[in-house]
């Protein structure tokens, strides 16, 4: 209580102030709960009505005492909701609090404060209780949002984008505030999205008074407005209530018997505005004025894809939206901004527009979709979209294959015309793929390395996007893109890995193939890929300029190892021979972790924890079992030359010890590997090395990375002790441990792993202390 009083803020005496509520957070900040519950809720309760009386207090005391308040709600929360009339008061003079005139950060960190109570209030069933409170902080984050109060604080942000960020500083506080709308609108969203989407109608109303007086011929009326600065603060406020129609639109429920009629009714209008603005932008009739736009262009863009990417997030819980008429009013704006000699968009609306396209094949799919002029003329212009952004042009790719591709929704399976959309696909891919397609080992390497990049890397974006759809649009995507994934695999055995550009992009996207199309494809015509990949690849000495192409035929590799059943255990020895011999002295010839962004070694030892997982039975037959020693002998393992390469891989890296994320995925696999198939139990290992191993492990030990990978160590050790106590007791006395030889028998004999963590850390630490003694 003493603390809670001196806390208050004291102009006279603010270092005492000050040092009360560091006092405070550092109590806030134990891990322990602390006694006295009510009082310190009804302190702070003071503390706050206080705060939003006085005046005059420091910039110090303000961040301290938002400190104090955010770990406050973040702690006492669940206690807070215990006492219904205090929590009441708490947040009546939290709201307060909030919407004091203060800057932008001071703003959002206010609304960190409230994150933790809304959650628990939400999860308590209480909120009716403070609905009221709830909305009104609604009210006063869209007001700001809005610019409609603190707008000169709130006009110093910097909406310039910084090197280091992804968002400027009003991208920033509108996300912040918005998600803060989100997190309430999650108990009550539809009375929410009715506060946002009516803040919609002041910008739209003067929006629509622009196309009035163009229509009217009042231009220089018209001018006048767009020059002001009023019209730019317009275009911002119609894209931020955008923004939250997005962020909120995935809350509604339009089911439910209480409200759904209420969200039907909003979300048409909501509709009907959107696509008057839709048809305002994409009439282009500010494009024709003829005067300055550089003040507006920017705004009035962003705007434009605000606005298509409002529709797209109501698209699926619209009904308005899904009737024919409107789809065809939809297509017919998106063929203004996609389809080629139209006038040119910026990239912002092209990508809003294409991700639109999208959801209505994919979501909506109209059956006559592919009736309207629009579809046709996108899908006769083929590749000949070089004006739209490469994220637009996937889109549009990945839309019409979906929309062949993907089953009718509402379709009886008889209906669905699966071999007549297949051959229509089929000549849509081609279509597209004609540039790459027409190229042969004639070609000079310039024209494939500026083709093949931009089309395999796409088209990998589109056969991804359906890795998980069923198997007959599998089948449909398998015989449309095998003609693409021949083409790139000659071009590769022509030019060879010395090529990167070519080399990569053949690829990546036979990875794409392996992710997404690996049965469709079968499994002979992957096995003759990866042995393609293995030849080309085996033809010249590998050097440090193929790691990011080895990288990703490793990445191949792991795909295949890690396939159920038999049928690629065959392709083993070669992936096997390959990494061995191959790669792994390359990487082997860099201490550490390579250049250019690729760690090549990692993908070395992951492949060989895969191989030893999940083909175990290309090493020992199933039927081998453990019969309480050795499991039979060395000469059972089937193919001891692999073994024994990956495993003094495996030593090697433990005793160089040059890379410690190496060592730590080293010492999990061999924990794996051994839990599942008695890995140190096998002749060959006891045999040839458990002793090395062990002796490797004891070294980390005792280098000063050993306290890095402890727990792992000690884990490792005691599995291998219980196979040999003797062997660990010997590699101990090698090490040359400077202790009783009776101790070093209780940590060998040891019956569980807690025990022997704790003797084996007490003779570490006792050889530690006996080497700085005699240094």
């Amino acid at each position: 209580m003493s603390i809670l009083d001196l806390a208050q803020w004291r102009a006279s005496q603010p270092d005492i102030s000050l040092a009360a509520l560091s006092v405070l957070n550092e109590l806030m900040y134990l891990q322990k709960p602390l006694p006295h519950a009510l009082t310190m809720m009804t302190g702070i309760n003071g503390l706050l009505e206080q705060h939003n009386t006085a005046k005059h207090q420091s910039e110090m005391y303000t961040d301290k005492f938002r400190e104090l308040l955010r770990l406050y709600t973040d702690r006492y929360w669940s206690k807070m909701l215990q006492q219904n009339d205090l929590l009441e008061s708490f947040l009546k003079s939290l709201y307060c609090c909030t919407i004091s005139k203060n800057g932008a950060l001071d703003f959002t960190e206010k609304l960190e404060i409230w994150t933790p109570i809304i959650k628990g209030i939400v999860l308590s069933s209480k909120q009716n209780r403070y609905n009221d409170v709830f909305y009104q902080l609604v009210v006063e984050i869209m007001r700001r949002i809005l610019f409609e109060f603190n707008k000169s604080e709130l006009e110093l942000l910097d909406n310039e984008l910084m090197e280091e960020n992804t968002q400027t500083e009003w991208q920033q506080f509108l996300s912040q505030c918005i998600e803060c709308v989100a997190l309430l609108a999650e108990s009550r969203p539809n009375a929410v999205f009715a506060q946002v989407s009516a803040q919609w109608t002041r910008p739209h109303v003067y929006l629509l008074s622009l196309e009035n007086d163009l229509d009217s011929g009042k231009l220089y009326e018209l001018g006048r407005k767009l020059r002001s600065q009023s019209f730019n603060e317009y275009l911002r406020d119609l894209s931020t209530v955008c923004q939250a129609v997005v962020r909120l639109s995935p809350l509604l429920d339009a089911s439910s018997p209480e409200v759904g009629a209420e969200v039907t009714s909003q979300l048409k209008l909501l509709t009907e505005n959107l696509l008057t603005l839709l048809k305002f932008f994409s009439s282009n009739k500010i494009a024709t004025l003829n005067l300055d736009k550089s003040t507006f262009q920017t705004d009035f863009d962003y705007l434009y894809a605000q606005i298509l990417t409002a529709l797209r997030s109501i698209l699926p819980i619209s009904i308005n939206l899904k009737q024919d008429e409107v789809i065809q009013c939809l297509l017919d704006a998106l063929g203004v901004i996609l389809l080629p000699d139209n006038v040119a968009v910026a990239p912002v609306v092209a990508i809003s527009a294409s991700q639109l396209l999208l959801c209505i094949s994919t979501v909506i799919r109209p059956k006559r979709l592919l009736e309207t002029l629009f579809v046709l003329r996108l899908m006769q212009a083929g590749p000949k979209l070089a004006h739209l952004p490469r994220q637009a042009i996937a889109n549009i790719y990945i839309s019409l294959t979906g929309y062949l591709a993907l089953p009718w929704k509402t379709i009886e399976e008889q209906q669905q015309d699966c071999s007549w959309r297949c051959n229509h696909l089929c000549e849509y891919v081609k279509c597209v793929a004609q540039n790459l397609l027409e190229l042969d080992s004639h070609a000079s390497v310039s024209k494939i390395s500026s083709i093949m990049p931009n089309n395999l890397s796409i088209f990998s974006e589109v056969i991804e996007y359906f890795k998980d759809s069923c198997n007959t649009t599998k089948d449909m995507l398998a015989n449309a893109f095998k003609p693409i994934i021949t083409k790139a695999l000659m071009l590769f055995n022509n030019f060879g890995i010395s090529n990167n550009v070519i080399s990569i992009s053949a690829a990546e996207f036979s990875l794409s193939i392996l992710r997404s199309l690996l049965n469709q494809f079968g499994a002979q015509f992957i096995k003759d890929m990866i042995a393609l990949y293995i030849t080309v690849s085996s033809r010249e000495q590998l050097s440090f300029n193929q790691l990011a192409v080895l990288e990703k035929i490793l990445q191949m590799f792991q795909i295949i190892v890690q396939q159920p059943g038999n049928t690629w255990t065959t392709m083993l020895p070669s992936i096997l021979s390959f990494t061995i011999d191959q790669v792994l002295p390359l990487i082997q010839q860099h201490d550490s972790s390579l250049v250019d962004g690729t760690d090549l070694s990692s993908m070395v030892y992951v492949l060989f924890d895969s191989v030893l997982l999940h083909k175990w039975q290309y090493f020992y037959k199933p039927h081998v079992q453990y019969n309480g020693s050795l499991l039979h002998t060395s000469s059972d393992n089937m193919h001891p030359e692999h073994f024994m390469a990956i495993l003094n891989a495996y030593g090697q890296v433990l005793v160089s010890g040059n890379d410690p994320n190496l060592v730590r995925k080293v010492l999990l696999s061999m924990q794996t590997v051994n839990e599942r198939w008695r890995l140190f139990q096998r002749a060959l290992f006891q045999d040839s090395l458990l002793t090395s191993f062990q002796r490797a492990l004891i070294n980390i030990l005792l280098s000063g990375e050993g306290s890095l990978h402890f727990d792992l160590l000690a884990n490792v050790l005691y599995a291998m002790g219980q196979v040999d106590n003797l062997k660990l007791r010997e590699s101990f006395v090698t090490a040359g441990f400077p202790v009783n030889p009776k101790y070093l028998d209780v940590i060998c004999l040891s019956t569980d792993i807690p025990t022997f963590s704790q003797k084996l850390s007490q003779l570490i630490q006792d050889a530690h202390s006996v080497h700085l003694t005699q240094t």
